[in-house]
């Protein structure tokens, strides 16, 4: 029996069994399940939200093999042998669609953290150094526990609600508000905006389906504690997976990042 998934550019998913009648052409991403294969289309025109939920709704089949067709100009048609690869494939292309439409200030790409290219980078010592923490299989309070001090002052923590959504935990030192300035359970609404909140939820779910640390870097807008006004700065932001086992709820997973703009050495949000 074949198994059918839709997903429509709100991120809503939508089965169809056998003998049921097709959705209606709005739904825009077409999934099929047969044995150990899993057959994916996307049109040319697709919504990030549509990536995203299907990057969520995949990313736990580990034993499956993908066969995407994709009319998308920022993905190409291809077979993938494991999930993973194919969830960084799905992330970036989220981010590409994404970025395109915010034209102001956002301009990045994705790829697996390397520590050996990285090296060359002259990168703060924190960032080297967590990327290398192993704590996939430790529950949550062990993974925290363990983590240096040190090696995450400069960090933001965060946590996934049930609705998948990012809810911030800690602030790096540098970023105003002062964390002791905030309730225990800070809003990103209050600290930046709505757009720069969905560009890092979509690297924060990337990572979360890839269970690797990842590397960001390219162009952002900001503005800095004393600055009348927001400039471009280039920058580099270590995405390390979720700090707990496998096997717990998604709103137990924890995410660290650290973002650094390398021409001023300087850690924000």
């Amino acid at each position: 029996m074949q198994l059918k998934f839709y997903f429509d550019n709100k991120g809503r998913i939508f089965s169809s069994g056998r003998g049921k009648a097709k959705p209606a052409r709005t739904y825009p991403v077409k999934l099929a399940r047969s044995g150990t294969r899993i057959n994916i289309h996307l049109p040319k025109r697709v919504s990030e939200f549509a990536l995203l939920s299907l990057m969520n709704h995949v990313r736990s089949m580990k034993h499956f093999d993908f066969m995407l067709t994709s009319e998308l100009k920022v993905l190409a048609t291809k077979r993938y042998a494991s999930v993973e690869p194919f969830c960084l494939d799905l992330g970036l292309a989220c981010l590409r669609l994404f970025e395109q439409k915010e034209p102001n200030g956002l301009n990045s790409i994705v790829t697996v953290w390397d520590k050996t290219e990285l090296e060359t980078a002259a990168l703060p010592f924190d960032m080297l150094n967590l990327s290398q923490q192993r704590l996939i299989h430790l529950d949550t309070p062990s993974a925290l526990a363990s983590l240096p001090e040190k090696l995450t002052q400069n960090a933001a923590l965060y946590r996934f609600s049930a609705e998948r959504q990012l809810v911030l935990i800690k602030l790096p030192r540098t970023v105003t508000p002062d964390t002791s300035e905030l309730v225990s359970q800070p809003q990103l609404e209050d600290i930046i905006d709505e757009r720069y909140i969905r560009w890092l939820s979509i690297c924060g779910h990337t990572t979360l389906a890839v269970g690797t640390p990842l590397c960001q870097q390219g162009e952002v807008v900001w503005q800095l504690r004393g600055q009348e006004t927001a400039e471009k700065h280039p920058f580099i932001r270590l995405l390390l997976y979720p700090l707990t086992s496998p096997y717990e709820r998604p709103n137990n997973y924890r995410l660290i990042t650290i973002t650094y703009l390398t021409d001023i050495k300087s850690f924000i949000l």
